[in-house]
């Protein structure tokens, strides 16, 4: 029996245990203090568990007419919206729901967001809703947004889904309200008003000696919230929140540099509730490293998956578990047992909610970016943490592209399969009823396109290596000697030349990581009268040996000196 033909509809029969609950749940909006909510959210919680694990939650409306509720007032207004909120969350995240319950979810988001932004300015007392129930909430805007657009332009019948809403809406009174359900502007909208409400600075590739109160600094955040009150704990933590849903979208949407951008005032290093909550500190790590990425940034990504992939809060139940990424939709890779028959009941909104949206998915993509990263900007590894399942998971494709005797198509075969493993699920916001040959661009088109963006960033990435061990183990060499020892022609000393720039190119990031400059690798070169001339670091071991010889030299020999008058 697939979950579909479960009664996921509330039958409107509030049990006594629930109306109690919601009694107190109300009570506790209008103390407005966040202990007492978060004593509600787990409650909801462990009575979902008890009772709603496959069907909704009474609906408000059931809800305000068992309570007697006044939409008038504002503690009851607030209330019926948080209760939406968590009802609307748990439908999409447990059950089944139509393309009118995603509409209904959107806009009580907007109802939402809108009341809490008028009390804002209003300088009026909101509920403080805790920060776990704050992250989920911007998790679940987030993921509803990816989920409906994916929905909207799946290819399965025919495009099924995007026929039902042009067959029903177009050329309707409804047509301009559809439109502008789950609209990416919208959404990123309201994101960039939580930002701004909690008065955090944002800047877009701007360069780094504008500071972000200065007056070329403008936009959410800038220039324009000086003075005023300071915002709210609970404010503060939902505009930083934002932002990690903000990155996700750009990063989505194929705009990787603002993806980055977004995520500056966020420190992931630090010890603070964006880390300590399990899913927000993945989703940050996860979707800034694949930025990273897809910018050419592979040590500042190697970095991040290292830190994200270590830490053991991260895994589940505090448990470091094996590599087990599978598409449930392959044949091959069919689980046996009680695991397969509940696999075969999921919908397809529940497949797509593993395959994408699950802590446990984001994880394990995380580690096929991490095989990226490391071939791209090799380092040392934890052998018992991440070097050895390294290995263990994609051993045989990282080999492939770093042996000298793989084909080109070899390597691109070896990449595309780390890409489509690490990549997130890229997605079409092309109105279908405007745009509808755009609109219909399916998933794996879009997928790509960005492996394609990605080979022309890696291009050439072996040979750049051979050039690059070859003139480290110099520290100068002429142009014409090492075009010998490479195997060039006197007439491709032009070539080399032209290698050895983009090499140069490809060693650099775009934001500095250390004070000798913005590369990671030990050393760096420059070209001068037509010779190589190499330079190492400080973090350099064998710099650390000549820099002191050369620092003692003088006393040594003075001590020679002195024993020879002896």
């Amino acid at each position: 029996m697939s979950r579909q033909q479960y009664g996921l509809e509330s039958s409107g029969v509030i049990t006594e245990e629930v109306r109690k609950f919601l009694i107190q749940f109300r009570e506790n909006v209008s103390r407005g203090y966040a202990k007492a909510l978060y004593s509600s959210y787990q409650q909801f919680n462990q009575i979902t568990e008890k009772t709603y694990q496959v069907s909704t939650w009474p609906s408000s409306v059931d809800v305000v007419r068992e309570l007697q509720l006044s939409p008038n007032q504002d503690t009851d207004k607030i209330f019926v919206y948080l209760y939406r909120e968590l009802y609307y969350r748990h439908a999409f995240n447990r059950c089944d729901i139509s393309v009118d319950t995603m509409h209904e979810s959107f806009q009580n988001y907007v109802n939402l967001f809108n009341l809490l932004l008028t009390y804002y300015d209003e300088g009026k007392k909101f509920a403080e809703i805790p920060n776990v129930w704050l992250w989920e909430c911007i998790q679940s805007f987030v993921a509803q947004f990816q989920y409906y657009h994916h929905w909207k332009s799946d290819n399965k019948d025919q495009y099924a889904n995007m026929n039902l809403l042009i067959n029903d809406y177009k050329d309707t009174s409804k047509q301009k309200s559809i439109q502008q359900k789950w609209n990416v502007q919208v959404v990123l909208r309201y994101l960039h008003y939580l930002v701004q409400a909690a008065k955090i600075p944002i800047r877009y590739n701007e360069p780094p000696d504008v500071q972000p109160g200065d007056d070329d600094a403008k936009g959410p955040g800038g220039a324009g919230n000086k003075g005023g009150k300071s915002p709210s704990i609970m404010m503060q933590m939902l505009g930083f929140f934002s932002l990690i849903g903000l990155s996700r979208i750009h990063t989505m949407l194929g705009d990787y540099r603002t993806a980055i951008d977004v995520m500056d005032p966020v420190d992931l290093k630090a010890k603070s509730a964006i880390t300590k909550l399990a899913t927000c500190g993945i989703s940050a790590h996860y979707y800034l490293s694949f930025a990273y990425c897809m910018t050419r940034r592979f040590p500042d990504a190697h970095r991040m998956l290292c830190t994200l992939l270590r830490n053991p809060r991260y895994e589940k139940g505090g448990i470091r578990r094996r590599f087990a990424f599978t598409d449930i939709d392959d044949e091959k890779d069919k689980k046996k047992g009680k695991e397969a028959a509940m696999d075969q009941e999921l919908s397809d909104k529940d497949k797509y909610h593993r395959k994408y949206l699950s802590k446990e998915a984001m994880l394990d993509r995380s580690w096929a970016m991490l095989a990226i990263a490391q071939t791209q900007s090799p380092s040392k590894l934890d052998e018992a943490i991440l070097g050895g399942p390294l290995r263990e998971y994609f051993g045989s494709d990282m080999d492939d592209i770093n042996d000298n005797s793989s084909s080109q198509e070899r390597r691109r075969s070896s990449y595309n399969k780390l890409f489509n493993t690490a990549a997130p699920d890229f997605i079409n916001t092309y109105d279908p009823f405007n745009q509808e040959k755009l609109a219909k661009l399916t998933a794996n088109e879009l997928c790509l396109n960005q492996f394609k963006s990605f080979q022309r960033l890696i291009n050439k990435r072996h040979d750049m290596l051979k050039i690059k061990n070859e003139i480290k183990i110099f520290r100068v060499i002429p142009i014409e000697k090492l075009a010998k020892a490479m195997g060039y022609e006197e007439n491709e000393i032009g070539k080399l030349n032209r290698e050895l720039i983009r090499l140069k190119w490809r060693m650099k990031q775009n934001k500095k990581i250390d004070s000798w400059g913005n590369s990671k690798d030990s050393f760096s070169f420059y070209i001068k009268d037509d010779c190589v001339y190499v330079q190492e670091y400080e973090t350099s071991q064998l710099w650390k040996y000549s820099d002191y010889f050369v620092r003692n030299i003088v006393t040594v020999t003075d001590w020679i000196e002195a024993a020879d008058n002896l």
